[in-house]
Protein backbone atom coordinates (compact mmCIF):
# COMPACT_ATOMS: atom_id res chain seq x y z
CA UNK A 1 0.00 0.00 0.00
CA UNK A 2 2.82 2.40 0.80
CA UNK A 3 4.46 1.84 -2.56
CA UNK A 4 1.35 3.18 -4.28
CA UNK A 5 2.02 6.57 -2.73
CA UNK A 6 5.66 6.42 -3.81
CA UNK A 7 4.69 5.39 -7.37
CA UNK A 8 3.49 8.95 -7.91
CA UNK A 9 6.91 10.29 -6.87
CA UNK A 10 9.01 7.58 -8.56
CA UNK A 11 11.13 9.86 -10.71
CA UNK A 12 11.69 12.22 -7.79
CA UNK A 13 12.84 9.33 -5.57
CA UNK A 14 15.17 8.10 -8.33
CA UNK A 15 16.58 11.61 -8.78
CA UNK A 16 17.14 12.11 -5.04
CA UNK A 17 18.92 8.79 -4.55
CA UNK A 18 20.89 8.35 -7.78
CA UNK A 19 21.81 11.99 -8.50
CA UNK A 20 21.62 13.78 -5.16
CA UNK A 21 23.02 10.70 -3.31
CA UNK A 22 20.51 11.01 -0.46
CA UNK A 23 19.92 8.20 2.02
CA UNK A 24 16.53 6.53 2.45
CA UNK A 25 16.00 8.46 5.67
CA UNK A 26 16.78 11.78 3.96
CA UNK A 27 14.42 10.98 1.07
CA UNK A 28 11.70 10.07 3.53
CA UNK A 29 12.15 13.34 5.41
CA UNK A 30 12.22 15.31 2.16
CA UNK A 31 8.97 13.75 0.94
CA UNK A 32 7.22 14.23 4.29
CA UNK A 33 8.31 17.86 4.70
CA UNK A 34 8.31 19.18 1.15
CA UNK A 35 5.39 17.26 -0.38
CA UNK A 36 3.43 16.88 2.86
CA UNK A 37 3.02 13.10 2.61
CA UNK A 38 1.68 11.82 5.93
CA UNK A 39 1.55 8.08 5.23
CA UNK A 40 3.56 5.77 3.02
CA UNK A 41 6.85 7.66 2.90
CA UNK A 42 8.69 6.18 5.85
CA UNK A 43 12.33 5.17 5.59
CA UNK A 44 11.34 1.53 5.33
CA UNK A 45 8.80 2.27 2.58
CA UNK A 46 11.40 4.18 0.60
CA UNK A 47 13.91 1.33 1.01
CA UNK A 48 11.34 -1.25 -0.14
CA UNK A 49 10.34 0.91 -3.11
CA UNK A 50 13.98 1.30 -4.12
CA UNK A 51 14.61 -2.44 -3.92
CA UNK A 52 11.53 -3.22 -6.02
CA UNK A 53 12.50 -0.65 -8.69
CA UNK A 54 16.29 -1.23 -8.73
CA UNK A 55 17.14 2.25 -7.48
CA UNK A 56 20.61 2.56 -5.92
CA UNK A 57 23.08 5.34 -5.19
CA UNK A 58 25.59 3.88 -7.62
CA UNK A 59 22.98 3.43 -10.33
CA UNK A 60 21.24 0.21 -11.32
CA UNK A 61 22.96 -3.14 -10.79
CA UNK A 62 25.14 -4.42 -13.61
CA UNK A 63 23.95 -7.80 -14.90
CA UNK A 64 26.39 -10.73 -14.95
CA UNK A 65 26.42 -10.88 -18.76
CA UNK A 66 27.26 -7.17 -18.99
CA UNK A 67 29.92 -7.58 -16.33
CA UNK A 68 31.57 -10.46 -18.21
CA UNK A 69 31.56 -8.45 -21.44
CA UNK A 70 33.06 -5.42 -19.68
CA UNK A 71 35.77 -7.50 -17.99
CA UNK A 72 36.58 -9.25 -21.28
CA UNK A 73 36.95 -5.93 -23.06
CA UNK A 74 39.05 -4.53 -20.24
CA UNK A 75 41.39 -7.54 -20.31
CA UNK A 76 41.87 -7.00 -24.05
CA UNK A 77 42.72 -3.33 -23.42
CA UNK A 78 44.99 -3.56 -20.35
CA UNK A 79 46.36 -7.08 -20.60
CA UNK A 80 46.19 -10.16 -18.39
CA UNK A 81 48.14 -8.85 -15.42
CA UNK A 82 45.29 -6.92 -13.74
CA UNK A 83 43.79 -8.77 -10.77
CA UNK A 84 40.46 -8.08 -9.11
CA UNK A 85 41.55 -4.92 -7.28
CA UNK A 86 43.18 -3.25 -10.28
CA UNK A 87 40.37 -4.37 -12.59
CA UNK A 88 37.74 -3.01 -10.17
CA UNK A 89 39.48 0.37 -10.17
CA UNK A 90 39.84 0.35 -13.94
CA UNK A 91 36.16 -0.45 -14.45
CA UNK A 92 35.17 2.23 -11.92
CA UNK A 93 37.19 4.75 -13.92
CA UNK A 94 35.16 3.67 -16.95
CA UNK A 95 31.90 4.30 -15.06
CA UNK A 96 31.02 0.72 -14.06
CA UNK A 97 30.94 0.44 -10.27
CA UNK A 98 30.73 -3.05 -8.79
CA UNK A 99 32.26 -5.05 -5.95
CA UNK A 100 35.68 -6.67 -6.06
CA UNK A 101 34.08 -10.06 -5.41
CA UNK A 102 31.96 -9.86 -8.58
CA UNK A 103 34.91 -8.65 -10.66
CA UNK A 104 37.06 -11.47 -9.27
CA UNK A 105 34.41 -14.04 -10.19
CA UNK A 106 34.13 -12.61 -13.69
CA UNK A 107 37.92 -12.71 -14.13
CA UNK A 108 38.00 -16.29 -12.88
CA UNK A 109 35.23 -17.40 -15.25
CA UNK A 110 36.06 -15.51 -18.44
CA UNK A 111 39.86 -15.79 -18.65
CA UNK A 112 40.88 -19.06 -17.00
CA UNK A 113 44.54 -19.25 -18.14
CA UNK A 114 45.22 -15.68 -17.02
CA UNK A 115 43.58 -16.39 -13.68
CA UNK A 116 45.71 -19.49 -13.15
CA UNK A 117 48.89 -17.54 -13.99
CA UNK A 118 47.99 -14.82 -11.49
CA UNK A 119 47.05 -17.42 -8.90
CA UNK A 120 50.36 -19.27 -9.17
CA UNK A 121 52.14 -16.01 -8.36
CA UNK A 122 55.20 -16.72 -10.50
CA UNK A 123 55.78 -13.04 -11.13
CA UNK A 124 55.37 -12.14 -7.45
CA UNK A 125 58.17 -14.33 -6.09
CA UNK A 126 61.50 -12.79 -5.10
CA UNK A 127 64.32 -14.77 -6.78
CA UNK A 128 66.82 -13.88 -3.99
CA UNK A 129 65.43 -14.60 -0.53
CA UNK A 130 66.34 -12.36 2.39
CA UNK A 131 69.44 -13.56 4.23
CA UNK A 132 71.22 -12.01 7.22
CA UNK A 133 74.42 -13.56 8.58
CA UNK A 134 73.94 -12.16 12.07
CA UNK A 135 71.68 -9.84 14.06
CA UNK A 136 72.02 -6.28 12.75
CA UNK A 137 73.66 -7.34 9.47
CA UNK A 138 71.26 -5.25 7.36
CA UNK A 139 71.29 -2.30 9.79
CA UNK A 140 71.67 1.09 8.10
CA UNK A 141 72.85 4.18 9.93
CA UNK A 142 71.78 7.51 8.48
CA UNK A 143 74.46 10.16 9.06
CA UNK A 144 72.38 13.18 8.08
CA UNK A 145 71.56 14.07 11.67
CA UNK A 146 75.12 14.14 13.04
CA UNK A 147 76.19 17.71 13.98
CA UNK A 148 79.22 19.06 12.11
CA UNK A 149 80.85 20.52 15.22
CA UNK A 150 80.68 18.74 18.54
CA UNK A 151 78.67 20.79 21.02
CA UNK A 152 78.39 20.59 24.76
CA UNK A 153 74.94 21.13 26.28
CA UNK A 154 74.82 22.14 29.95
Amino acid sequence: MSTRVLDEYGELVRQLIEVEKMTHLQVSGYLMNTHNIQRGATERSVRTYCQENNIRKGGPLVREEDLNVAVGGAVEQVGPSFGRKMMTGYLASQGMHMSEVRVGQALRETHVPYHQARQSGARNLNPIPYYAEYFGHKLHMDQNNIPLKPTLHI
